[in-house]
């Protein structure tokens, strides 16, 4: 892969990478610059696979994709471990807070996460 060709590649994510660093060094509290630094971080990211697969190195390519799946394997254990994590959390936060409707809000959730695990098996 040629200069030219590297340059192109990671011109969006240059420019969104600046976008966002100016954003967030006016004011870092704005909603804005979450969603900047997340284009910047997908752009990034695609273009570093781009080089990657483009580079032709099979050892690279190998060891980029093992630790994608990794990755991949990663979130979703999270994903699927969100329920219990919800209903710890319900329990520690009514046992250490009391029992008023907001310290409830992670305990509806979890029991709306398991009522929509239930009607999906039904359906």
């Amino acid at each position: 892969m040629s200069a030219q060709e590297l340059f192109i590649v990671f011109a969006i994510p240059i420019v969104l990478g600046v976008i966002f660093a100016f954003s967030f060094t006016v004011e870092p509290r704005r909603l804005i610059n979450g969603v900047l630094f997340n284009f910047f971080a997908v752009t990034f990211l695609v273009a570093l696979a781009i080089a990657i697969l483009r580079s032709g190195n099979l050892l690279l390519i190998s060891v980029t994709g093992v630790l994608f799946l990794i990755i991949i394997l990663i979130v979703a254990l999270l994903f699927a471990l969100h329920l219990f994590w919800l209903l710890w959390n319900a329990i520690l936060v009514w046992r250490r807070e009391g029992h008023s409707l907001s310290n409830m809000l992670t305990l509806y959730i979890a029991n709306w996460f398991v009522a929509d695990r239930i009607a999906a098996s039904l359906v």
